[in-house]
């Protein structure tokens, strides 16, 4: 009898340490993915501007002024940079809060079915076109459709008709 109360007590002990075990782990490595991810979002964050200034100043340098000029450079760069999977030109409208798709430049058939000229408002507590007249905005969540991931940046491109453009950039 003593010997199987003994038996029955470390068994329920060692039980008892295992799920213990297993709870701290859970924690301490929940604890460390956050760490790590927002580490990886901060570093992503520098990536993404640091592309999308570039692309700012490219067309800057070659004073790109109208839409067809803005776009065949803009065609250029999707070709030449693969981690670019569209990006989408919108302008102004009246109301600060709607804005004209102007132009989807893609490779991708998925990102090329947006109907163009058609009025868009952005519906999140964020309103990162509105928010991106001035300064580069990147929206921090992870999209998915089929096989393609992205990050969406969003950036200024001033000129007469105040066109904003948005890159959907492939991580």
């Amino acid at each position: 009898l003593f010997t199987k109360n003994l038996f029955l007590f470390v068994s329920i002990a060692f039980v008892c340490l295992i799920i213990l075990s297993a709870i701290s782990f859970f924690y301490v490595t929940d604890q460390n993915v956050s760490i790590f991810k927002h580490y990886l979002q901060q570093k992503n964050s520098i990536v993404l501007k640091e592309k999308a200034k570039n692309i700012i100043t490219e067309l800057k340098m070659y004073n790109a002024r109208s839409l067809r000029k803005i776009s065949r450079i803009l065609k250029r760069k999707i070709r030449s940079d693969r981690t670019i999977h569209a990006i989408y030109l919108y302008k102004n409208t009246a109301d600060e809060n709607y804005f004209l798709l102007k132009k989807v430049l893609s490779n991708h058939r998925t990102f090329k079915s947006t109907a163009v000229n058609k009025k868009v408002r952005k519906n999140s507590k964020t309103n990162y076109l509105k928010n991106a007249k001035y300064k580069i905005r990147i929206d921090h969540q992870l999209y998915k459709n089929k096989s393609f991931y992205w990050y969406t940046v969003y950036a200024p491109y001033l000129q007469k008709k105040r066109n904003i453009y948005s890159f959907y950039i492939i991580e």
